[in-house]
């Protein structure tokens, strides 16, 4: 429980912010239609910083639960060779996680010179 439930909690935190994300991205387009751009800046803050917080958690949360069940997680009837094969170049394709939270924390910086 003190191992795997925070690794749950992460994938609920994903999941919920995922579902906000594609409605974000969503109301952005429909905004694009319209000539409206004022999301652009916000979404691309969200979407950064979820990519490389969410990257590194899943990859992290496979490579812990498989670690978890001993010799077991090393077979592939485990399902953890799968999921860390698939999740571990995640973290690179749009960039490496370092270059994404700096194009995260760039609007925060915009937001404090604000005020």
């Amino acid at each position: 429980m003190y191992k795997l439930g925070p690794l749950l909690a992460r994938g609920f935190i994903m999941q919920v912010n995922g579902e906000l994300a594609a409605r974000r991205h969503q109301q952005l387009l429909a905004d694009i239609k319209q000539g409206n751009f004022s999301l652009m800046d916000e979404s691309h803050h969200f979407l950064s910083g979820f990519k490389s917080l969410f990257t590194d958690w899943a990859y992290n949360s496979i490579e812990e639960s498989r670690i978890s069940c001993g010799g077991a997680g090393y077979t592939k009837w485990a399902g953890f060779a799968d999921q860390h094969s698939f999740y571990s170049p995640m973290q690179t394709f749009e960039g490496d996680n370092t270059v994404m939270l700096q194009q995260s924390s760039r609007y925060l910086f915009k937001l404090i010179k604000k005020h």
